[in-house]
């Protein structure tokens, strides 16, 4: 698949906010929708994650979304 998916994080986040975030990332790279993510700066308020997945869009934005929902993170994280 050669579809990137990106998605803004704001860099105003708390310890306990990081912390879900990389638990986040880690967990997609484990669980093998993603390999490698890359992280670009996008103003002094946000980072833009960006990456190409191993399974579909659909799939990766679901789980994207259900941990943000369940982790408080949906006001720190969008998928675009």
């Amino acid at each position: 698949m050669d579809t990137v998916i990106r998605f803004k994080v704001n860099k105003d986040l708390d310890n306990k906010q990081h912390k879900r975030l990389l638990e986040l990332k880690g967990a997609l790279i484990r669980d093998g929708y993603i390999d490698i993510i890359h992280i670009h700066d996008d103003g002094e308020e946000f980072h833009i994650n960006s990456f190409v997945p191993n399974a579909s869009r659909e799939d990766i934005v679901a789980v994207i979304n259900h941990y943000c929902s369940t982790h408080w993170l949906q006001d720190f994280l969008n998928v675009l």
